[in-house]
């Protein structure tokens, strides 16, 4: 049946420059070889062509038509497709587009600030997993970020990829191991759409309006959209300003001198030259500068890849680096677009240079500022031919050759200094700016659900945190329009932020996100017990994707029979001289080390916690203290770190909580 041509309102989407009366049919970047589409829903298809033109769009069995409109934009929805995959997703109008090793399966956005974006490299385990990533059913997209979020937004910069050692290191950690759990279990491709921003607020997230038209919120939007000359005239000021601290505080990328003195010619002399393992950052390995910096290697390569296309892979450079095989320049990352490094992981080498099974891979390493080097997981780093997505890969994590081209001044600036951007700024701290930037373009894009792990930024503005998080939930739904998928948040793990309350922070924001559990399909992966109260960091991600697998595996799939979530505060009781807690998900209680519960307090009509007794009783926990004859209140790990051991049958931690709402002490 062919569908009405439809529009969102929440992309403007630009996707190729409109020469005379005729334009290609662009696509999205969400949309590519490898993809994952979602099982059971329609599946919508969008993008840019000629006004008038029509685009059909066909996938496996299924096919639709539109008729661009008059700025070019049409969408197709389909039915759901049956099929498993792989297939052919093709899209014709003058022109026409095929996507190749399609399937149909489970696809989840991993969002937030940074510890969604921890890298699986980074984390507990992962070299381990990374060398172990290979899956073809595991599908990855990972939208890359820019240096700061430009004016106007068209796409994101992202591609698929199957999860293999060279495309797993920099996913999001908690995002690989959930969908690790998801296959598992359910036995069919997963796809993760990792769009995430470290340091972020929520209000970043959503949409301007939205949070116009939330009383408590509609402050946090200074600028009206429509008040579009005074905004861009703020805007320029800012941009020139921001362009003028960087162009300060970084140092500028040299001539490439070593090119000219033969550097990466396989016969180049290697005097002088020392030797250091890779990946490193060097300043770790002694050499405290900025500035730049060669590194070479000879590999040796099977013979079948002689003569063959070849995929070199780097991971992440710090800052950027120019690349040569076999004196060859095969990719300049080096190069600035829309005020950022234009580097990416994985180059091509042209078969006309593999002409032996000796290759000498030289990289010069740029650093403008702070750390330099190879930011690498080890097992990122490979060389393996371009035609297979499986084979025969040749590590190049080792002893490599280092020879300082240019050595510059460190720069280690006050990043405070920075200009800060003004509200209604599409800056990555303003409000709306990711949302547009990191997420629009992507919606409709089928998909079952959303994990989130963010909250850090907001700390500090807890109360608001309330509305805006709700906020921003309904936000995302409106805006996709396929009702309430399932968001799954995780709760911000025990760190010690300094504030040097009685009262902290941290432990409002706790409460204010578990306040979102009260709309529906939510669910919250509590991780109190694994956090690090030194760094705001923990690493242990696999943990956290586990807990928020049970619940997608029990609630979403009905899958996983059992327990799901930790022990959520459902009210008290005063019972004389004590105080009886009660729990959902309460089944089995205990503490997680030694014979004492600990972590629960106490107060009377006096307002002054002190710490409790705890012991169970038929499910529920019942709590007394010498002090307090009268108890008013109760809490349980209220504090930013807080030493607390509660868990159910399932070994999963209880949440932090308190019954009273009285203001923060001083």
């Amino acid at each position: 049946m062919r569908r009405p041509c439809l529009f969102i309102s929440v992309a403007v989407v630009v996707f190729a420059h409109v020469t005379g009366a005729r334009a290609d049919v662009k696509v999205p970047a969400i949309f590519g070889d490898h993809m994952v589409l979602q099982e059971g829903r329609d599946l919508p298809f969008w993008g840019k062509a000629t006004p008038g033109e029509t685009v059909t769009v066909r996938a496996h069995d299924k096919v639709g038509s539109a008729v661009a409109d008059a700025s070019g934009r049409w969408r197709v929805d389909l039915p759901p497709i049956t099929a498993k995959g792989p297939f052919e997703v093709a899209i014709q109008g003058a022109n026409r587009i095929a996507f190749s090793d399609v399937v149909m399966g489970e696809v989840w956005f991993a969002s937030g600030q940074s510890n969604m974006e921890f890298g699986l490299s980074e984390s507990d385990g992962g070299s381990e997993a990374v060398a172990g990533a290979a899956d073809p059913g595991l599908r990855l997209f990972r939208v890359n970020r820019a240096d700061r979020v430009p004016a106007a937004s068209e796409d994101v910069r992202g591609n698929w990829a199957v999860s293999a050692p060279e495309t797993a290191g920099n996913i999001s950690a908690v995002g690989f191991h959930f969908a690790r759990f998801l296959r598992k279990s359910l036995q069919k491709p997963v796809g993760i759409v990792h769009t995430a921003w470290g340091g972020t607020p929520a209000e970043a997230w959503t949409r301007t309006a939205s949070l116009q038209g939330t009383p408590e919120l509609a402050s946090m939007v200074e600028f009206p959209a429509t008040d579009q000359k005074t905004l861009a005239a703020i805007r320029a000021r800012y941009e020139k300003a921001v362009e003028k601290w960087d162009v300060q505080h970084r140092n500028a990328n040299p001539p490439n001198r070593g090119e000219k003195l033969g550097f990466a010619k396989p016969s180049a002399s290697l005097q002088g030259w020392t030797q250091v393992s890779v990946p490193g950052i060097w300043e770790d390995q002694g050499l405290v500068i900025d500035g730049a910096v060669w590194y070479r290697r000879e590999v040796i390569v099977p013979e079948d890849f002689v003569g063959k296309t070849l995929n070199l892979y780097l991971g992440g450079l710090n800052d950027c680096g120019t690349i040569y095989v076999n004196a060859v320049q095969v990719g300049d990352g080096c190069k600035r677009v829309e005020g950022r490094f234009s580097q990416r992981e994985l180059y091509a080498i042209d078969a006309k240079i593999v002409k032996s099974t000796t290759l000498t891979i030289a990289v010069r390493i740029f650093d403008e500022r702070g750390r330099g080097g190879f930011r690498s997981a080890p097992g990122a780093m490979a060389v393996m031919r371009s035609d297979a997505l499986t084979g025969v890969r040749v590590p190049l994590a080792g002893p490599w050759m280092q020879k300082v081209e240019k050595a510059l001044p460190q720069m280690d600036p006050d990043f405070s200094s920075r200009p800060v951007p003004p509200a209604g700024m599409a800056d990555a701290q303003a409000p709306g700016a990711l949302f547009h930037y990191m997420l629009a373009p992507m919606i409709p894009f089928a998909m079952r659900g959303v994990i989130w792990y963010q909250g850090e930024s907001n700390a500090g503005r807890a109360r608001q945190y309330r509305p805006l998080f709700a906020t921003m939930i309904r936000d995302w739904r409106d805006a996709w329009g396929q009702g309430d998928f399932p968001f799954l948040f995780v709760q911000l793990a025990n760190y010690d932020s300094g504030m040097g309350r009685a009262d902290h922070d941290w432990a409002a924001l706790r409460e204010a996100q578990s306040m979102a559990l009260s709309l529906p399909n939510t669910g919250m992966a509590v991780a109190i017990d694994i956090g690090n109260p030194t760094d705001i960091h923990p690493t242990n991600k696999l943990e956290v994707g586990r807990r928020l697998s049970l619940w997608a595996l029990n609630q979403v799939y009905s899958r996983e029979a059992g327990e799901y979530s930790g022990p959520l505060f459902a009210g008290w009781s005063r019972e004389g001289k004590t105080g009886r807690v009660a729990f959902s998900h309460g089944s089995g209680l205990r503490p997680a080390s030694g014979k004492t519960l600990v972590g629960f307090q106490i107060a009377g009509s006096d307002r002054k916690f002190v710490n409790a007794q705890a012991t169970v009783d038929k499910g529920t926990i019942v709590l007394s203290s010498p002090e307090v004859s009268t108890p008013a209140a109760v809490r349980y790990g209220w504090s930013d770190a807080p030493v607390c051991n509660l868990q159910n049958a399932a070994g999963l931690p209880a949440s932090p909580f308190r019954s009273d709402d009285w203001p923060y002490a001083p």
